[in-house]
């Protein structure tokens, strides 16, 4: 499995032809004769596949194995990571095997989630360059925007001026339907939004989209978000979806938003980053945002 990579011609058997026997007898028990024979001519890139899909065939393979087809389908399905980003994705996913199985979107197993302890989605954003972490990050904020609503998100967070603003600016229906939406989809289908909240309010709302996420943010670490997003708008507005495409930000925006996006690791204790982390490595695999 060492260097294996995963391109859209790829099957089932590519996969099949890198592992062990022992490997391979499991997978027959565990999908069947007639199945096996399926997944072996199955594309493993299929359009709309969930990779969660593919747990029994993680239970199969040895935990190497699973941290190497795990990196080579992630790499595959962002569009193709730098050859020194995948190595150090390798190393990181060896060390940290959970990363691996949270980024495929699947619960780790006890003895490979037991011993966690120590913060590794920083490791995973550093093996990043420039354009892959503003990739990522946007990823995140489109992985997290199912947990996210405009009432407790948008309405909650901003000032009462801004909130009384959106307000004014819709019909009561169109009022309603959006403080039922999620964050991305009320910037998407409102002009309201962005036209009434500030550029500081942008850094409100992502503090309350991570306070939800995992369930209280101290009020050190609310303070200090609020503090640094205040100081780095183009990060905070990375919660409008419309704000950014990547090929047309200069090197500098790029690194400035990669750099704050390492830095606001700082605002978070170490139980803030490990309860993070289990949400953020799911972005690895990316989710798109509504149209």
């Amino acid at each position: 499995m060492e260097g294996f990579i995963i391109t859209p011609a790829s099957t089932g058997q590519d996969l099949l032809d890198r592992i062990s026997e022992a490997e391979r007898e499991c997978l027959r028990n565990a999908f069947g004769e007639a199945v096996y024979g399926i997944m072996s001519a199955v594309p493993l890139l299929q359009e709309d596949a969930d990779p969660a899909q593919a747990a029994p065939l993680i239970g199969c393979l040895r935990l190497d194995n699973t941290v190497l087809f795990g990196v080579a389908y992630l790499d595959a399905v962002v569009g193709g990571w730098t050859s020194d980003t995948r190595a150090c994705m390798t190393a990181v996913g060896r060390e940290h095997p959970e990363a691996v199985f949270r980024g495929l979107g699947l619960e780790p197993p006890t003895e490979v989630s037991a011993g966690v302890t120590q913060p590794y989605l920083v490791q995973i954003y550093a093996c990043m360059n420039d354009v892959e972490r503003v990739q990522y990050l946007i990823n995140v904020q489109a992985a997290a925007d199912a947990s996210t609503s405009v009432e407790a998100n948008i309405m909650g967070a901003i000032p009462a001026s801004e909130g009384k603003c959106i307000r004014g600016a819709l019909s009561s229906a169109e009022y309603t339907r959006l403080l039922q939406s999620t964050v991305f989809s009320a910037f998407a289908s409102s002009m309201a939004v962005s036209d009434c909240i500030s550029e500081e309010s942008y850094g409100l709302i992502f503090t309350s989209i991570n306070d939800t996420l995992i369930e209280g943010l101290s009020e050190r670490s609310r303070g200090c978000l609020t503090d640094f997003l205040g100081e780095h708008p183009d990060y905070a507005a990375l919660v409008n979806p419309a704000s950014y495409d990547v090929s047309a930000l200069s090197p500098d925006r790029l690194a400035g938003i990669a750099e704050a996006g390492l830095r606001v690791w700082d605002c978070l204790n170490e139980d803030e980053i490990l309860r993070m982390q289990k949400v953020n490595v799911r972005a690895l695999s990316p989710v798109r945002p509504p149209a």
